[in-house]
């Protein structure tokens, strides 16, 4: 929401949004592929990929994401034009669903799908 915020404040002043404070934000800057690691007793899948979509499309897909899986992180990569790279994580029990939804804003590169379930040895 903030980033939606940023950016309406910046149209208005027809200056471009800053977004290097939101590196201290929990989450926000998370790029590890293995991030489901530590998660206790996970099920299902995550998925990750990068597509590149307006501060207004990456909402608009995380709150669809959120209302369909869990661990939801859109993280902004860098800017192209008016729009932004978008490194997009979830965790949902089979990704056809994450991918369909995410195919509706965007065609998704870098896409990784991993199983969260641990079967130790």
């Amino acid at each position: 929401m903030l980033i939606i915020i940023d950016e309406l404040c910046a149209a208005v002043r027809g200056t471009d949004a800053q977004f290097e404070f939101y590196e201290t934000f929990h989450g926000y800057n998370i790029q590890d592929p293995h991030v489901h690691l530590s998660v206790d007793n996970a099920e299902g899948v995550e998925v990750m990929c990068t597509v590149t979509l307006d501060a207004l499309g990456a909402a608009t897909l995380r709150g669809q994401l959120d209302s369909i899986g869990d661990s939801v992180i859109m993280s902004p990569v860098n800017q192209r034009g008016k729009a932004f790279r978008w490194r997009v994580h979830v965790h949902v029990p089979e990704p056809e669903e994450a991918l369909a939804l995410i195919r509706q804003h965007a065609e998704p590169v870098n896409l990784s799908i991993t199983d969260l379930c641990h079967h130790d040895a």
